[in-house]
């Protein structure tokens, strides 16, 4: 209730001087939150339903919700004052209540209630801000993935048995494999777990990101399609766009340099370019070069083509033909 001001009065000392009284200064108050004011204009009340703690904050009256509401809508945090032993007392069905009149139906928990209030008795500090209701998250589904079940990346080079040297000419760049083998396994997407809020309401979970792996030539391809099969004796090759085939027949655009390293490959060979000095080309079938050939070894199980010169050092052979 505001209680209005009163004009002043005029009194006097034992003399008889007049004194003057101050003039009265009026206290601006207005209903704020959840209070309403009745007509007489004097008296503030709670707005009918509303249960919750006063406060006045510059010249405004109103009564906070001891409930909050996470802007995710997955928590409900109860705030609670030590009881005073007046007013309207907080209970665990009225919270239950209130947290109903907000359309809060999901994850309520009574037993966090219940030791809230109990410490609002103690002579513990107040409790403020604790959860007693919370919803739960989606869960993103996990992402499919490719398991290659042989070798996919190139090597810098070998380390020499027994040293501490690197021999850059070995890169392992090239993986050869036999009919029936397995090149890959795919491992499926998850779909995930949808949530729900405190209202009730399902929150979608995002499905993982699914991943292809993509047959090109002489791979098999279970019913599944999980398992990725080797059709044929011969080397694997990846494509940047997750192709992946098996081929007898494997093309060098360039050089064989340390950029590619020696060449070990179970089938032919097409080198558009020169085979460099120290390096060496071993295939079972053909081997084409479109250049010449340095100081180099060259083992093929069918033909040798050079298109241009063969240049040797006088140290070994030049070209080896099997």
């Amino acid at each position: 209730m505001c209680i209005r001001d009163r004009k002043s009065a005029e009194g006097s000392t034992v003399k008889g001087r007049v004194l003057t009284g101050a003039k009265p200064i009026d206290k601006k108050v207005t209903a704020g939150k959840n209070v309403n004011l009745l007509d007489d204009g004097l008296t503030f009340v709670a707005a009918e339903g509303v249960v919750g703690y006063a406060d006045y904050v510059d010249g405004r009256l109103c009564v906070e919700d001891p409930l909050r509401i996470s802007q995710d809508k997955l928590r409900v945090y109860l705030r609670v004052h030590r009881s005073l032993g007046s007013g309207r007392t907080l209970t665990t069905d009225l919270v239950v209540q209130l947290l109903n009149q907000h359309g809060i139906v999901h994850g309520i928990d009574r037993d966090a209630i219940e030791q809230v209030l109990r410490g609002s008795v103690s002579k513990d500090p107040p409790v403020r801000e604790v959860v007693v209701v919370e919803g739960k998250a989606p869960k993103r589904g996990q992402d499919a993935r490719i398991d290659f079940k042989v070798s996919t990346h190139k090597s810098t080079g070998t380390v020499v048995e027994g040293t501490d040297r690197i021999d850059f000419r070995e890169r392992e760049s090239i993986t050869n494999v036999k009919e029936g083998e397995v090149l890959a396994v795919k491992v499926p997407l998850m779909p995930g777990e949808d949530g729900v809020d405190v209202f009730g309401h399902i929150l979608p979970a995002k499905p993982g990101t699914d991943k292809v792996l993509t047959p090109t030539g002489n791979v098999a391809v279970s019913e599944d399609g999980l398992t990725f099969t080797a059709e044929i004796g011969g080397m694997v090759v990846l494509a940047r766009d997750n192709k992946i085939g098996v081929f007898k027949q494997y093309q060098v655009r360039g050089d064989v340099d340390f950029s590619t390293g020696n060449l070990t490959i179970d089938g032919s060979v097409d080198i558009t370019g020169w085979i460099r000095s120290g390096f060496c080309v071993n295939a079972s079938g053909d081997i084409r070069v479109g250049g010449g050939v340095e100081d180099a070894i060259l083992e093929a199980g069918g033909n040798i083509y050079v298109n241009g010169g063969i240049i040797g050092s006088g140290e070994g052979l030049s070209l080896i033909h099997i």
